[in-house]
């Protein structure tokens, strides 16, 4: 079925003069006939297949025949003109109101346009509200588009009047009331889309109006908030944190895309700027484990674990933001996993990684009630909220609410534990030499700069590589490889056979592994027989690009 396009329009008792409008949109330019009424040319302009005219009685009688005639004329839709009080009492309004509700509701496969050129007196401030409740509250608001007939604009030789497209102030107002619902729930799936149409918006006017520079491009934000929301909400602390491969979690993606749209919402619609400035106060303290916190010996940036003083700071804001949106069985969660995080190994601190095993955050919450005391209280706090108050003597919601800032609080301030000395004794970490060029034939600087790296170096030799081996056979000598590799492998050298090599990089990088090549020149030096040799002379390591 093809697509209906609804007209709606107002129609008042002006001495409405003859002009010409002309519809310039990034695509076309779009004239209509001239005639003394908008809805005519607009019907033609945008191919109406219905139009609802709202009108008093006063403005019926003055123009209804008029402009049924044109619209004849132009072999245009009949249209239905729907009476509407003149608006003297406060009754009217409320009537009004409904009628306007009534003519914008969706139709399946029905664009709305909505023309407010002829409203009289607070008859377009009426059509801006019933827009945006409608859009509140429809589960699948109607496509709708806003214009204007400039009049006032007409050129005096040509008789030619603009019409202006505003359906950016509408797609304004559902940003507006997206984004402060995402400040105050946290909710991400509800701004994204508005924010993707306003850029849309954004990106038409930028294009009719011929200016230089890059288009305005939201979509990466509506992303950015989706994401954050949805870990939010699930409250996925090891993605929200630090990211699956603690490169950064989808909170410092989301206080990274708040800056880059922060110019296009600056220049387009300087107001809102300050509301993104909101978004990244509330965001910002959660980032502080993101890769801007260590930058390692490579130069690569990787995230923190959460038992570091930065891990604590984004946690305790973590639970902190829980507690504002009135979440408080997730503010809990957040409050005792992160207060155990606290007394976990390296692993056990990385909520989402493969070596965040069940049994290191159960080493870590023994540690945790033998040393704070209020763990009993806050775990038994929890599980009286997870048990929806079936449980004898449930807490009354005040009781909770208190009971749960003031251990959030405790929890914000609480010392981060001296590790046990055997934890210090097992922080080795391990470079890999998987290659068949044995560490101890190393030349001093490529051994120096391993150890750099790490503390230990672990040589794993590279198997051979049949030439008629297939994917199942590099699959195989690759698992065989990796076995070997410790888990307190941080780096490794990856250098042999190109196909298994690659297989190699993409799996280690997978469990977190910094996978490096050697890099330098290469002399070649003939004899005086005429064999050549090559001496190799290390630079530096240079560190693989992200296969996975």
């Amino acid at each position: 079925m093809d697509r209906r396009i609804r007209l709606v329009t107002f129609l008042g008792t002006g001495n409405y003069q003859p002009v010409t409008y002309v519809w310039r949109s990034a695509e076309s330019v779009r004239p209509a006939d001239r005639t003394r009424y908008v809805a005519r040319a607009f019907s033609q302009i945008f191919g109406a297949t219905e139009i609802v005219v709202l009108a008093t009685a006063k403005a019926e009688a003055t123009h209804g025949e008029g402009l049924r005639a044109e619209l004849a004329a132009g072999r245009l839709p009949v249209p239905d003109i729907r009476r509407i009080p003149h608006g003297d009492a406060p009754g009217d309004l409320w009537a009004i109101f409904d009628e306007l509700a009534d003519a914008l509701r969706i139709v399946e496969d029905t664009e709305v346009v909505l023309d407010i050129t002829h409203g009289f007196r607070a008859q377009p401030f009426f059509g801006a509200a019933v827009v945006s409740f409608l859009r509140a509250v429809e589960s699948r608001p109607a496509s709708l588009r806003v214009i204007y007939g400039a009049f006032e604009q007409v050129d005096e030789q040509t008789g030619v009047a603009p019409v202006w497209d505003v359906t950016t102030f509408v797609e304004l107002l559902d940003w507006t009331n997206a984004l402060l619902l995402f400040l105050r729930t946290g909710r991400g799936e509800d701004v994204a889309g508005p924010t993707e149409r306003l850029g849309r918006e954004l990106r038409k006017q930028w294009q009719l109006s011929g200016r230089q520079g890059p288009e305005p491009r939201l979509a990466p934000l509506g992303q950015a908030l989706a994401a954050f929301g949805d870990d939010l909400a699930t409250v996925r602390t090891g993605s929200l944190l630090l990211g699956p491969d603690r490169r950064g979690g989808s909170a410092l993606k989301l206080v990274q895309a708040l800056r880059a749209a922060r110019p296009d919402v600056t220049a387009a619609i300087p107001p809102l700027a300050s509301v993104l400035d909101r978004i990244e106060e509330t965001v910002a303290p959660l980032a502080e484990c993101g890769p801007v916190a260590r930058t390692e010996p490579t130069g690569r940036d990787r995230a923190l674990p959460l038992r570091t003083p930065e891990g604590h700071v984004a946690l305790s804001a973590l639970a902190r933001l829980y507690l504002d949106m009135g979440r408080h069985a997730e503010a809990a969660a957040t409050v005792i996993e992160g207060w155990q995080s606290l007394y976990a190994d390296e692993p056990g601190a990385c909520p989402g990684a493969e070596d965040c095993t069940l049994s290191s955050r159960e080493t870590a919450q023994n540690r945790w009630f033998t040393v704070v005391k209020v763990a009993r209280q806050l775990s038994n706090l929890r599980d009286d909220m997870l048990h929806a108050g079936y449980r004898h003597g449930p807490r009354p919601p005040a009781k909770i609410k208190k009971e749960l800032g003031e251990l959030a609080e405790q929890f914000a301030h609480a010392p981060l534990p001296e590790p046990a000395q055997e934890e210090k004794d097992s922080r080795t970490t391990i470079f890999a030499n998987i290659s068949n060029h044995p560490s101890d034939r190393w030349p001093a600087a490529q051994l120096e700069a391993a150890r750099r790296l790490a503390s230990g170096i672990e040589d794993v030799p590279f198997p051979d590589v049949s030439a008629e081996a297939g994917s199942h056979d590099l699959e195989a000598l690759c698992r065989r490889v990796c076995d070997r590799v410790l888990p307190a492998t941080t780096h490794a050298m990856v250098m042999g056979e190109h196909t298994l090599t690659a297989l190699l990089v993409k799996t280690l990088q997978a469990r977190g592994v910094v996978c490096v090549a050697t890099a330098g020149p290469r002399q070649v030096v003939e004899q005086a027989d005429g064999t050549k040799t090559s001496r190799f002379e290390f630079v530096a390591f240079r560190e693989y690009p992200r296969l996975g």
